[in-house]
């Protein structure tokens, strides 16, 4: 008996979960609103809104966008810089079937029809969602895929 339509019904709701924990602007205020409050007005709007510009802090950004997946820190012309990563990750979904040595005929031996481990399989690439450069403290430039 083939393990396809068991598979395939946790390949759904696996994906079902990950949708539903996204975490969302409005959650992240929700956890923290002392952020949120110390936000300028229009920082307030944005961040609300999930969207990232110029000049905005720190703080901001991340409650527009989340923490990082990646961090990396420098210097120019003795100004502090730091530079935020973003990850996303497109799924892949393959169909196969593992063959190889198993029960047949009777006996325990090679067999090219067993194929226990068939069925789609789900893989994540990962790529460059948004980066956000900070100057001094705050946004000096940014950029998303949209």
């Amino acid at each position: 008996k083939s393990l396809f339509p068991l598979r395939l019904l946790l390949i759904v709701l696996s994906a079902g979960m990950a949708v539903s924990c996204t975490v969302t602007p409005q959650k992240r205020i929700a956890k923290n609103p002392h952020l949120y409050a110390a936000l300028s007005a229009d920082e307030r709007l944005k961040a609300a809104q999930g969207r990232v510009d110029k000049g905005m802090s720190r703080e901001a950004v991340f409650l527009a966008w989340g923490n990082p997946d990646r961090i990396q820190v420098g210097e120019e012309n003795g100004r502090e810089l730091e530079r935020w990563g973003y990850l996303g990750r497109y799924p892949v979904t393959t169909q196969w079937i593992g063959m190889g040595v198993g029960y047949g005929y009777g006996r325990w031996g090679y067999d090219p029809f067993w194929y226990g481990n068939a069925g789609p399989s789900v893989t994540y690439i990962p790529y460059e969602a948004g980066m956000v450069e900070f100057k001094n403290g705050r946004v000096a430039s940014w950029k998303a895929l949209r």
